[in-house]
């Protein structure tokens, strides 16, 4: 690995991605640029493209896959990662990069580096300001060559689904990629495996409801599995949404945490694993009605009952919550018509 990262864990979104990046160029720099999502492209804003005209004298008409291109170290190149924040005026700034860009004036930094939409998103939610000590100021992120080249291969890795709004991604918390840095190759399977599951459900649902999506992520059976081989007592995510509003920037609209603790009883009963994937997938269409406001029946609302007390069992292990999804599920058949009687036994498949 010729690009070797010294930065502390950070739940900075910028560094988490330049760190994932790190990790997904394991797999060799030519990798991470053939499955290159272009249609991340939809993350450059009208700010990012007057400095890539400015910098490689093209325009919108660059794609995000070309722009990762261009930015790719060569596998010759030795290079450390570091950071520093610096004050220039009243202005607070973070330069991540090589030591020679780290070292830089501001003036300098600001000429010869990148500072993306992307890297701007924690200034409205002060994450940065808050990791940094610096509480109550906006602080700009401005990243070299490489370590842009670091967060764009993290933004691949970790990019999960598109709804008709906002941008998905998976990335794992602080403190499990420590863990896992070392496992690189186990750590991107079971983060594929994780994704795939994300990105079946969004389409199954058709909406974004965290606790359906959760769920069917933590009882995902192919994940639980790969996700214990790493031997580790517990796995951390980040379900984070990013939005574009306008043509000039972006949002984070959800960053949730997703975390699956893998000696939990109920994951050493795969069969009442499946039994829970097939009962979830049951709720899905009255629940997709309820949350589109076209739930005629009610039977959608129960499912939605059935849901958030199936959610509580995950986090507590409480029977209680259980026992009270079973009721939510008989009423969910109980609201239908009484001449639906195919639907009923559908639904009625979601007992546990």
């Amino acid at each position: 690995m010729p690009v070797r990262l010294e930065i502390s864990p950070s739940p900075s979104l910028t560094v988490s991605w330049i760190r994932e990046g790190h990790v997904s160029c394991k797999r060799g720099v030519e990798e991470v640029l053939k499955n290159f999502p272009d249609e991340l492209g939809g993350l450059l804003v009208g700010n990012d493209w007057r400095v890539l005209r400015r910098r490689f004298g093209g325009g919108e008409g660059m794609s995000i896959v070309a722009l990762a291109q261009k930015l790719a170290f060569e596998p010759g190149e030795d290079v450390v990662i570091r950071s520093r924040v610096g004050v220039h005026g009243q202005e607070v700034y973070q330069v991540i990069g090589s030591e020679k860009f780290v070292q830089l004036p501001y003036d300098r930094v600001k000429k010869d580096g990148y500072s993306l939409q992307l890297m701007k998103l924690e200034r409205y939610q002060w994450v940065t300001a808050l990791e940094l000590g610096t509480i109550g100021k906006q602080v700009t992120a401005y990243a070299d060559r490489y370590a842009t080249f670091l967060l764009l291969a993290g933004l691949a890795a970790t990019y999960a689904a598109k709804t008709p709004r906002d941008y998905v991604f998976l990335l794992y918390d602080p403190m499990t990629l420590s863990s896992v840095e070392e496992s690189a190759e186990f750590a991107l399977v079971i983060r594929e495996v994780a994704k795939e599951a994300l990105r079946k459900v969004v389409r199954e649902l058709g909406e974004w409801n965290e606790e359906y999506i959760t769920l069917r992520v933590v009882f995902n059976e192919e994940f639980i599995y790969r996700a214990r081989s790493l031997e580790l007592k517990s796995l951390g995510f980040r379900m984070v949404r990013i939005r574009r509003e306008g043509g000039q920037s972006l949002k984070v609209y959800g960053d949730t945490p997703l975390t699956v603790f893998l000696e939990r009883d109920i994951y050493q009963r795969r069969e009442f694993l499946g039994r829970i994937n097939n009962a979830l997938s049951r709720l899905a269409a009255p629940l997709r009605s309820y949350l589109r406001g076209r739930d005629q029946s009610g039977d959608g609302y129960h499912a939605f009952r059935a849901l958030k007390n199936m959610y509580m069992y995950y986090e507590t292990g409480a029977p209680v919550f259980l026992a009270q999804y079973n009721r939510e599920v008989h009423a969910m058949a109980e609201a239908l018509p009484q001449g639906d009687a195919r639907r009923r036994r559908k639904y009625l498949c979601a007992v546990l």
